[in-house]
């Protein structure tokens, strides 16, 4: 992946991969630049959107465990770095027929 060097809106030069480029196992956002990232949280509302799931089942995740969240401000919060590491983890290699 190659990177480039960004100048944000908040005046800040970072280095930033340039997303057409990724590889097939990467996601989006993970790079290997050696920018310092600023951590980016989710709300239980954006990552239900996102997997086109309930809320309630983004909190079963949570209180089971499988998916490490933050209370900030009062708020339930989730780690992009948590969020992504727990999509990981729930890639099919295959799909399994068997009603598994």
């Amino acid at each position: 992946m190659s990177c480039r060097r960004s100048v944000l809106a908040d005046g800040i030069s970072r280095r930033v991969a340039i997303r057409s480029e990724l590889q097939p196992n990467q996601l989006p956002g993970d790079d290997d630049c050696g920018a310092a990232r600023q951590p980016t949280f989710h709300s239980i509302s954006f990552i239900a959107a996102d997997l086109d799931v309930s809320p309630k089942s983004v909190r079963r995740y949570i209180e089971r465990g499988d998916l490490p969240a933050y209370k900030i401000g009062g708020q339930i919060r989730v780690s992009d770095e948590d969020y992504r590491q727990f999509l990981k983890s729930r890639r099919l290699n295959k799909l399994n027929t068997d009603g598994e």
